[in-house]
């Protein structure tokens, strides 16, 4: 059992202030440009919002992940937090992260608490995305959604947390990595000899393995 990172520590981390723990809403906006200095903020982004949530298991807090399926036109086939682009009937951005995750997996809004926002993320594909933390009660049943959703798994938040597993590689492009999950263990691997890349990351407490060469 890890207590090092439970919800008391969790609720903490939104009652405390300071720019150096990341956790106050719109102290700056992060993104892909954080790890590719020569990349330009794209205009005209669209507003999105993602649910990042911690699922209160006995032993630890654990983070709810999905897989997107490879049918999609736009993150195919990526790891992702359940979310989606803010419509104009959302009333926040918390409304926008409950409402997705509904219909994404079909986690009710009554087996979850939000407990504050992230800095704002941009990404490269023109999206300004607010990842909204909330805790998640079992029992549940999830309901995927086949268009959208290829599969769900649960990664315990101290591996998340933990410098050890913390890794930074050159990857191939988007089209050219295949993310697979086999065996209880995420594997990201490319074959593209200018972009070499081959990842792995247990889901439970064992320290990934990464390398890279460019």
């Amino acid at each position: 059992m890890n207590n090092t990172y439970n919800l008391d520590w969790v609720r903490s981390r939104f009652d405390r202030q300071g720019p150096q723990l990341g956790f106050q809403a719109g102290f700056r906006d992060r993104g892909d440009k954080d790890l590719n200095p020569d990349l330009h903020t794209p205009k005209n982004l669209k507003p999105a919002a993602v649910l990042i949530p911690l699922v209160k298991r006995p032993s630890e807090l654990t983070i709810l992940l999905t897989r997107r399926t490879d049918t999609l036109s736009v993150h195919a086939g990526q790891i992702s937090f359940p979310g989606g682009r803010v419509e104009k009937y959302d009333l926040s951005p918390e409304d926008t992260a409950l409402r997705e995750t509904e219909e994404e997996i079909g986690l009710p809004r009554d087996r979850i608490e939000t407990l504050g926002r992230l800095d704002d993320y941009i990404t490269r594909t023109n999206f300004k995305i607010t990842p909204i933390v909330a805790t998640v009660t079992p029992p549940f049943e999830l309901q995927l959604d086949p268009k959208e959703v290829a599969e769900d798994f649960e990664v315990p938040l101290s591996f998340f947390l933990d410098p050890a597993n913390h890794q930074c590689c050159t990857a191939a492009p988007p089209e050219e990595v295949e993310v697979v999950i086999e065996n209880g263990v995420i594997i990201v691997s490319s074959d593209d000899p200018d972009h070499w890349l081959n990842f792995s990351a247990p889901l439970d407490d064992e320290t990934p393995t990464c390398s890279s060469e460019t």
